[in-house]
């Protein structure tokens, strides 16, 4: 393989391929309610969830592991 990028190129390259995958990512998250729904209907429950710009957490549990 052969690359010619210089370093500049590649860091910058890097950043926007990073910068359009959060986006994507990002626009498609579920809601708290909608989490919910999906994870009542298989078997998880919602032990934490957190959705505040640049960050989203959510924590599901099994609810066979959870005894």
């Amino acid at each position: 393989m052969f690359t010619w990028w210089t370093g500049d190129y590649q860091s910058s390259a890097r950043e926007t391929s990073v910068r359009i995958a959060t986006k994507a990512i990002s626009e498609n998250l579920p809601d708290r309610t909608s989490l919910q729904i999906v994870a009542d209907a298989h078997s998880f429950d919602l032990a934490e969830f957190v959705d505040e710009p640049g960050f989203y957490l959510a924590v599901l549990i099994a609810q066979e592991l959870k005894n």
